[in-house]
């Protein structure tokens, strides 16, 4: 009897030792977790999480931080969706600032009561919300193509679309019978070097044609026929690029006469100006427009 539990009572005490020692690495940890639970404090102010602190710091070539004090914007609004992704957490920083991105587009066309936005919103990948008739994204799976035709968007075009300057190839928002969208094209537009199509047919816009257009040196197609420009034709800000075969800024309300600059868009295919008030002797550079196939100069005072 007795003598059995002296045996077992020796390979107790050796292993009481080892208990504290894995207890004291735990201690040894425990001080280092509390360094930089303290140092994101420090940073507190600048937001402690770290898609906010991404969104806000990403977009800020965009975006005033301001913009988020509102609850009610668009910035806020889609930050506060993006925070809900329920896959948020495989995200990178690119991923994340470019849902945002389209969100805030989303809510600043009123995207609730476009005729179709299945899948926007959604926690499905971005590449598959609904565009019409084409891919939303390219082959790096970074979306390309905000191609939405004439689908009911009511509002303006942020100008938090620059953001996605790395990717994006095409913008098509037709206004249907609606007036569709109103403002002006923001002047981030310049942004996106990549895009190849802006046809923004039928809406509402205008104000002054941005400067930044001329930095598209990608742009294949700009259609703006059927909004509110007036004032002069944007003669010097188009003829800056040099890839445009179609320019459609028919049945605007623009003014004055027909500029000498447009020669210079030797790739220009078709030009379209009708149903404006331009007037004036044509100039005799348009001669020089080699490739044009469609010049469309009706219902003006020429």
């Amino acid at each position: 009897g007795p003598t059995t539990p002296s045996p077992t009572l020796p390979p107790a005490v050796p292993t009481l030792p080892p208990t504290p020692a894995p207890n004291a690495p735990p201690s040894a940890t425990s001080s280092p977790v509390a360094g930089p639970t303290v140092e994101p404090a420090t940073i507190g102010p600048t937001y402690a999480d770290p898609v906010v602190d991404n969104v806000i710091r990403g977009s800020s070539a965009t975006t005033p931080a301001t913009a988020f004090d509102n609850p009610e914007s668009p910035q806020s609004q889609a930050l506060t969706w993006l925070q809900g992704n329920e896959n948020l957490q495989f995200y990178s920083p690119e991923k994340q600032l470019i849902r945002w991105t389209l969100a805030v587009f989303f809510y600043s066309t009123n995207g609730t009561d476009w005729l179709t936005n299945t899948r926007w919103l959604s926690d499905f990948d971005e590449c598959t919300w609904y565009v019409a008739g084409v891919s939303a994204c390219n082959s790096d799976r970074l979306f390309a193509n905000l191609v939405l035709g004439a689908n009911n968007l009511q509002g303006t075009l942020p100008a938090e679309l620059g953001l996605l300057s790395d990717s994006l190839e095409a913008i098509n928002i037709r206004g249907v019978l609606t007036e569709g969208l109103t403002g002006t094209l923001p002047t981030e537009i310049g942004f996106l070097t990549n895009l190849k199509e802006l046809n923004l047919r039928g809406n509402s816009l205008g104000g002054g044609l941005p400067i930044e257009l001329s930095n598209l040196g990608a742009l294949v197609e700009l259609d703006l026929n059927g909004n509110e420009y007036g004032g002069p034709l944007p003669g010097s800000v188009v003829s800056a690029i040099p890839s445009l075969e179609l320019l459609d800024l028919g049945d605007n309300n623009f003014t004055g006469g027909f500029p000498d600059e447009f020669a210079d868009m030797t790739e220009l295919t078709s030009l379209v100006v009708e149903n404006n008030a331009l007037e004036g002797p044509l100039p005799s550079s348009i001669g020089r427009m080699s490739s044009l196939q469609v010049l469309d100069l009706d219902d003006n005072k020429f």
